[in-house]
């Protein structure tokens, strides 16, 4: 009974700081008006603590989390499919990045739910494969605005042509985070 007390309190503190759907809506916000480093360090180590947060809560209080899982398992299912929508609706790079870091974020809190061993170590792998495709995703969106003084996709235009090193890396970066199979976010997701 005290589990089941304070568990959801606990869980909550650390799932706001990992876009805990409906919690989530500081990290959009958050990204877009942060300088490129913040955002990379926002996105890349502070969002895994609240994850990994989320995680020794649910080891440390088992029959809670067991309790509560359909909860959790519902949230992260709503926060993966309103991230990936609301990623698509975007027009502006760092939007983009932080929609689909919701999106991402719900996969951790997925695996976390479903409290077993698979798919708490497919939460770890997403942990660590999201801190490092979204941290080179923000370094890139920060080398594009400082070379065209924009994040608008529609006021950019023939980039591979002009930064053919950096767009490459976007577009690997951009595959990572959709999930191509022999990639990290495959790996992760599946």
């Amino acid at each position: 009974e005290v589990q089941k007390f304070f568990f959801p309190f606990a869980f909550i503190g650390f799932g706001i700081f990992t876009a805990l759907f409906p919690f989530h809506t500081w990290v959009p916000d958050g990204h877009s008006s942060a300088p490129t480093a913040a955002s990379m360090f926002l996105a890349g180590i502070s969002m895994k603590l609240g994850g990994y947060g989320c995680l020794r809560m649910a080891l440390l209080m088992p029959e809670a989390a067991q309790y509560y899982s359909w909860i959790i398992i519902l949230l992260a299912t709503i926060a993966i499919i309103y991230g990936a929508f609301a990623t698509m609706m975007q027009t502006d790079l760092k939007y983009i990045n932080a929609y689909s870091s919701v999106s991402h974020c719900g996969f951790v809190l997925l695996g976390i739910g479903m409290l077993t061993k698979t798919a708490i170590t497919g939460a770890v792998i997403q942990m660590v494969s999201h801190g490092l495709m979204t941290a080179l995703f923000f370094a890139v969106i920060g080398m594009i605005y400082q070379r065209t003084h924009t994040r608008m996709i529609d006021e950019m235009g023939g980039l591979l042509k002009k930064l053919p090193f950096i767009i490459t890396v976007l577009f690997i970066v951009g595959f990572c985070s959709l999930g191509l199979p022999g990639l990290s976010g495959f790996v992760a997701e599946m």
